[in-house]
């Protein structure tokens, strides 16, 4: 392996343990040091969906460039290969990329531990329910939250980082619905929110009484497909019964979720 790219791994590795950072937290996604290197050459990765993730990720764009510049710097004897030797000198090359990782990783050391970060802020701060009047007025509200059927509610959410929100409720009759953030604009099911206090509904309380469990989510990036998400949580919640299965699913995809529960009555 050229010294240049043994460097370039190095310094890689020690990303997040001293001043210099990495854009981002690595994700399942992101390039592998062998991908990197075929995107840097200008060669398209083998595994699908790839470019199109590099095109919206800063760590992998930073690290592809990296590999540029790594590759650029190899020594003059390197690059000038006869033509029949260009392509098993690259195999040869990529093989050896490989067996790196593979002997770092069985070190315990591996490429992803090595790359891992502290993780980055919180999006989510505290998520409060009241009635509208009560949280509009700045008040903080005390005690189990407990509405009467036609009351007006919100959910006021502290946010610490940019993100994007959700809301999903389990109401009294058992069914996962996903909430709109914002109830003038109903279509919308994910919102974009910056840091600060945000104010999510109002939500009217309607029949029948009983508990209601609602789950503010916040991703750092959109949620795709949030219409076929919604339908495979509320068919997870209906075979399961648990809304900690829910809540542990969509951590996983990754998310940060904040779970409140409330009950309401009859109007007298």
């Amino acid at each position: 392996m050229a010294e240049p790219i043994e460097n370039l791994i190095r310094e890689w590795g020690r990303r997040g343990e001293g001043p210099t950072s990495v854009p981002t937290s690595p994700s399942t996604d992101c390039l592998t040091f062998p991908e990197a290197a075929q995107v840097a050459r200008g060669q398209e990765p083998g595994r699908e969906g790839a470019s199109d993730h590099v095109a919206a990720c800063d760590r992998c764009r930073r690290l592809v460039a990296d590999f540029r510049e790594a590759l650029d710097e190899e020594p003059p004897d390197a690059a000038r290969t006869r033509p029949q030797q260009r392509r098993p000198f690259r195999i040869l090359r990529m093989t050896a990329l490989a067996a790196a990782a593979l002997v770092m990783v069985g070190l315990g050391v591996g490429v992803v531990a090595i790359l891992l970060q502290p993780p980055p802020a919180p999006i989510l701060g505290t998520v409060e329910v009241g009635l509208e009047s009560y949280i509009d007025s700045g008040m903080t509200p005390k005690g189990e939250p407990v509405f009467t059927e036609g009351d007006r509610i919100v959910l006021r959410v502290e946010i610490q980082s940019p993100g994007h929100l959700m809301v999903l409720n389990v109401g009294p009759g058992g069914l996962l619905v996903a909430l709109p953030p914002r109830t003038d604009s109903p279509e919308d099911l994910v919102i974009p929110v910056e840091p600060g206090a945000v104010t999510l509904g109002p939500y009217e309380v309607i029949a029948p009484p009983g508990r209601d469990t609602c789950m503010v989510v916040a991703t750092r990036r959109p949620v795709d497909d949030v219409w076929d998400h919604v339908r495979r949580l509320r068919a997870l919640y209906e075979r399961e019964g648990d809304v900690d299965a829910v809540v542990d699913r969509i951590r996983s995809w990754p998310a940060e979720v904040n779970v409140l529960s409330f009950e309401h009555v009859p109007a007298p």
